[in-house]
């Protein structure tokens, strides 16, 4: 029997399943990507979101960190703010935005649509709205700080 072809090179959908990998991108990631929860001081517990959920697949290309009020918001769930208006949506193209922002050296867009299989990936990536920029720009988030910059040079260009 041939030996099985090796996903990195093949172009696999077969999910990856590894603990070690959600462990490390955890502790590397202490804050929540799209509104800067857990930054100093203010902490927060986190999950890890996988931006294409067939088979959530623990690639790092696929992983997202979040806290649960933004996970809810990702998935769809209404979250109201405390003035009774709701959040607005986190499309995909936000979420690639952001991944490509805080964890650009693992963004592979190939990847990310061979695990997507039929579901068209947006072809524009966009900051989320408003409010989480100036949200975590206030609380002085580095990783905001840093996709403030890039989108300001961006419209300059």
């Amino acid at each position: 029997m041939p030996k099985r072809p090796n996903w990195h090179t093949s172009g696999s959908v077969r999910p990856v399943k590894d603990p070690a990998i959600l462990a490390a991108f955890a502790a590397e990631f202490a804050y929540c990507w799209a509104c800067g929860c857990g930054q100093f001081p203010h902490r927060c517990t986190l999950v890890i979101h996988h931006i294409i959920k067939f088979g959530r697949c623990d690639e790092r290309c696929n992983l997202f960190r979040v806290c649960p009020r933004c996970h809810d918001i990702i998935e769809g769930h209404c979250i109201r703010q405390p003035d009774g208006t709701r959040y607005s949506r986190i499309e995909l193209e936000h979420v690639l935005y952001l991944k490509r922002i805080f964890d650009g050296r693992h963004y592979n867009r190939l990847r990310l649509t061979i695990l997507a299989g039929r579901v068209t990936l947006p072809r524009t990536m966009k900051p989320p709205a408003v409010y989480y920029s100036e949200f975590c720009i206030a609380r002085r988030c580095e990783g905001w700080k840093a996709a403030a910059a890039m989108e300001k040079k961006r419209r300059l260009v």
